[in-house]
């Protein structure tokens, strides 16, 4: 599925009266405005390209039975549990990160651990299509909107499922610890969304896991 058509889709489903969204018209404007940017400026090789594209189409997609065997020889009964909190799409994306580095001889635990676990902070919050989506573009073409989109917000309110988006590696890191891991699993949780500084003598860890997050 092209881009091109993934976008289109998407933007009908948030549209549908069974999705029952209703967005501020100058929201709805903008998002629309962001997409064409981003199809129109892009070349098809662009890494963002490929990134939506793999979101989306994993999203939209027909889900695969799911070999959960690897989450459930490595972690813990409560590492487990976090595990399975997560929905089936975000259970699916870690199986496949931790694929990866297992795939290119990656053997330590505490990554592999980090792996299955990087993103069980999203299990705060019911999480759609359309949020992982506008977060991916706003952070892209309108910074400034995301941030003020993601700020803290209670429980209740539209916008928490976003502070959940921007804050799930700390929500993670700290559900993580409580389950037991390791100091550096719940490190590479925590930071997995920010860039490695080279001094940091994990730094090495920390880059193969954000890559293997972005490639899968």
């Amino acid at each position: 599925m092209g881009i091109d058509r993934v976008c289109g889709v998407m933007m009908r489903a948030m549209t549908a009266p069974s999705y029952c969204i209703t967005l501020p018209a100058a929201g709805n404007l903008a998002f629309h405005a962001i997409i064409s940017a981003m199809l129109t400026s892009h070349t098809p090789s662009s890494p963002l390209r490929r990134r939506i594209q793999r979101g989306l189409e994993g999203l939209f997609g027909p889900f695969e039975q799911m070999d959960e065997r690897p989450a459930r020889e490595l972690l813990s009964p409560e590492a487990l549990a976090l595990f399975q909190r997560m929905s089936a799409i975000d259970r699916a994306h870690s199986l496949r990160v931790h694929q990866w580095l297992v795939d290119r001889g990656y053997d330590q635990e505490e990554l592999l651990t980090a792996a299955l676990l990087h993103d069980c902070g999203k299990a705060a919050a019911p999480i759609s299509v359309w949020q992982r989506t506008l977060k991916v573009l706003l952070k892209r073409f309108a910074p400034g909107w995301w941030k003020e989109l993601a700020a803290p917000a209670p429980p209740d309110s539209w916008r928490y499922p976003f502070h959940v988006l921007h804050a799930h590696p700390r929500i993670g890191a700290a559900w993580a610890r409580e389950a037991g891991c390791s100091e550096l699993t719940c490190w590479l949780i925590e930071q997995h969304e920010t860039p490695p500084s080279s001094i940091h003598p994990h730094a090495d860890l920390l880059w193969a896991l954000e890559f293997a997050d972005a490639t899968s």
